[in-house]
């Protein structure tokens, strides 16, 4: 039985929003392997209702995309309920500094030029989430000493 399965643990799940088949499938089967649960959405419409539906705990997206590209379901996606502090890792063929700028001071917690080596991506995803654990933990703290 694989951990995550029947023992209690929730695997965290991270949507992969990239229009590339081969790098979208390629990225979550790398996400499996290192224990997550990949989402796959093929475009930004696709990213923002399964991201409603989903809620990820953490997000790759890539910025070109045709129809909806990824800043602006980055946006879409943070004014859903419960979503707004999810975040975001650009996942980009672009290399420009004014990208990556734009990216970081949109909210995204990373910037990962393709091509990558998958333990790159690993460590940005467990510097993540596990960021987003410690928050989490805090906040558990300080309500449990205010009761």
């Amino acid at each position: 039985m694989a951990k995550g399965e029947g023992d209690g643990f929730r695997r965290k799940t991270v949507l992969v929003v990239d229009d590339y088949d081969g790098a979208r499938r390629i990225t979550a089967r790398a996400l499996e392997m290192f224990g997550y649960r990949a989402v796959e959405a093929a475009g930004g419409e696709e990213a923002v209702e399964l991201a409603r539906r989903e809620m990820p705990d953490l997000i790759l997206m890539d910025l070109s995309m045709p129809n909806l590209d990824g800043f602006a379901a980055m946006y879409s996606i943070r004014r859903l309920i419960g979503l707004r502090d999810v975040p975001f890792i650009i996942v980009s063929a672009h290399t420009s500094p004014e990208i990556h700028a734009d990216a970081l001071a949109f909210g995204c917690a990373d910037f990962i030029t393709k091509p990558f080596e998958l333990e790159i991506l690993r460590a940005a995803i467990v510097r993540q989430l596990e960021r987003d654990d410690a928050t989490s933990e805090s906040a558990n703290r300080q309500t449990d000493n205010q009761t």
